[in-house]
């Protein structure tokens, strides 16, 4: 008796010691989720894929497909190399046609050229523009959450989009219909400047400014201020093989810590996109951004009927770290 009761209250303990952690509680169904990403110039995007996998592995996530947002010939291969390893080697990954910024590539070669997948470059993937018009139009209305962690240049290239074979809506109209909500990893919160909300070194906000006037649909930004503090991705150098492509973008980039930590922007996309605020942060609802023209933002908090907001933090750093540290290196499902 003694045994048992040592027995369950032990397994009360393990229950309690995770439950800010991986196991938080079930959706009732997978969230239905298309990435959309600059994986190559920094490692979190990669994480980021990594944590989505791991979701998708608990039933929390469905990951409809891929985009890569650059140029870089080898960014889809480096995404089919994460999907390879997580056991998901059909998933769909989109590019885009041309005309996007290609350089600081830190790790997709090495990533595409050291790990097993067959998308061999930029020339084995269908344009972004369309693969988005084609998985939208199959799946139910209202149902898709869009996680950008990148330039918004794929985002405005989709509300452009005309009528084509798969669907007769034009773009904005075809997001209306589909599109549960957008999740930007872009932007400072109340006010600032970002890379990702800047659109690189030529694009100085113009595809940002469209995004925030004409998205049809719930938007939320996770901005610079929410992942610059919560560090993750040591553990990756220590509880993760070697054959596991997301461990070896952390120890190659150049800009992690001597321990392999890095900064979580685009983890805690993720995070919001497929489990909401839940006990992590709350959401600043009113009001609109504003896109100045130099790339930077800033909000005005004058009441609106559109539902714009962006997260406030509300978890503590550390736990928030374990969070998404737990879910980075739990170990592939179906590898």
């Amino acid at each position: 008796m003694r045994k048992l009761l040592c027995c369950v209250l032990a397994g009360f303990l393990l229950v309690g010691s995770f439950g800010n952690s991986v196991w938080a509680e079930p959706q009732e169904s997978p969230v239905p989720v298309i990435y959309d990403t600059d994986l190559g110039s920094d490692c979190d995007d990669a994480a980021a894929l990594g944590v989505l996998h791991a979701l998708a592995d608990r039933g929390e996530a469905e990951i409809l497909a891929v985009m890569s947002v650059t140029g870089r010939k080898h960014a889809p291969g480096a995404i089919d190399a994460i999907n390879t390893y997580y056991g998901r080697p059909d998933v769909p990954i989109g590019a885009p046609v041309a005309g996007v910024w290609a350089s600081w590539d830190r790790y997709a070669k090495h990533l595409a050229e050291g790990f097993t997948h067959d998308v061999k470059g930029k020339e084995d993937v269908p344009p972004a523009v369309g693969l988005y018009r084609k998985i939208l139009s199959e799946q139910p209305d209202n149902s898709v959450t869009i996680i950008s962690v990148g330039f918004l240049r794929n985002m405005q290239n989709l509300l452009n989009s005309t009528p084509d074979k798969h669907s007769k809506l034009h773009g904005v109209e075809l997001v209306a219909r589909k599109v549960d909500k957008l999740v930007s990893m872009a932007g400072k919160f109340p006010e600032g400047r970002e890379w990702n909300m800047k659109g690189g070194p030529w694009d100085y906000g113009s595809s940002a400014q469209r995004v925030v006037k004409a998205w049809p649909t719930e938007l939320v930004f996770t901005g610079y201020e929410i992942g610059y503090p919560i560090m993750t991705g040591a553990r990756l150098l220590t509880d993760t093989p070697e054959s596991n492509p997301v461990r070896e973008a952390y120890r190659i980039h150049p800009g992690t810590t001597e321990e392999g930590d890095r900064h979580s922007w685009d983890l805690t996309a993720i995070l919001y996109g497929v489990r909401g605020a839940h006990d992590y942060w709350n959401v600043h609802w009113q009001g609109l951004p504003v896109v100045h023209n130099d790339g930077s933002n800033s909000w005005d908090n004058t009441p609106s009927d559109r539902r714009i907001g962006y997260l406030v933090e509300k978890m503590p750093v550390p736990e928030m770290e374990k969070v998404l540290g737990d879910l980075l290196v739990k170990p592939p499902k179906n590898r």
